[in-house]
């Protein structure tokens, strides 16, 4: 049987994409701070206000995601094997 088909409704891909996006800006936010940290410690220099607050956004962005991942798992179903096409061990 095709497991996408039983899995989740083809009206969720919009959501999956936009998760998808969002982890995908999330992953990115917090390379691209991590590379600033980095770089500014090697100057020897404390975290400034911005990439402070750059940081408080990326928190809000993760935050934003795992609800995203969240909303897809138990509101959706998504990826979750539905009872009639579950096995019995």
């Amino acid at each position: 049987a095709d497991a996408v088909g039983t899995v989740f409704r083809f009206d969720t891909r919009a959501d999956i994409n936009e998760h998808l996006i969002s982890a995908v800006l999330t992953v990115t936010t917090y390379l691209i701070l991590a590379f600033f940290l980095w770089r500014r410690q090697r100057q020897q220099l404390p975290p400034s206000n911005g990439w402070t607050t750059a940081l408080v956004l990326a928190i809000a962005l993760l935050t934003c995601t795992a609800y995203l991942g969240g909303d897809l798992v138990f509101k959706r179903g998504v990826g979750v094997a539905s009872v009639a096409s579950a096995s019995i061990y």
